[in-house]
């Protein structure tokens, strides 16, 4: 039997501690050890937008890591944001 997609309701069953009957759990996919900030982070990385960085550095560290693994450095040099290369080196 092949796993369920993360992305897609599944039915949980009867519940017997007085919950409606056949609920719906929904797995957003979403990790509890990230940062959500780090969304807002890796965009502006992505965008070359050094000046929300310097603020959002403030709440998080330069070396966090985004959902998919990736840094604001990695994200940066994917997209040649050199700037924002340049600031995070600094960092």
């Amino acid at each position: 039997m092949a796993p369920a997609d993360p992305g897609l309701p599944r039915d949980t069953g009867s519940a017997s501690d007085g919950e409606s009957e056949g609920s719906v759990e929904i797995d957003l996919g979403l990790d509890p050890d990230v940062n959500p900030i780090m969304a807002d982070v890796l965009a502006a990385a992505e965008s070359g937008d050094v000046d929300s960085l310097s603020g959002l550095f403030a709440q998080v560290g330069v070396d966090e890591r985004g959902e998919d693994g990736d840094t604001a450095l990695n994200i940066a040099c994917l997209y040649g944001q050199k700037a924002v290369v340049d600031d995070l080196l600094k960092r």
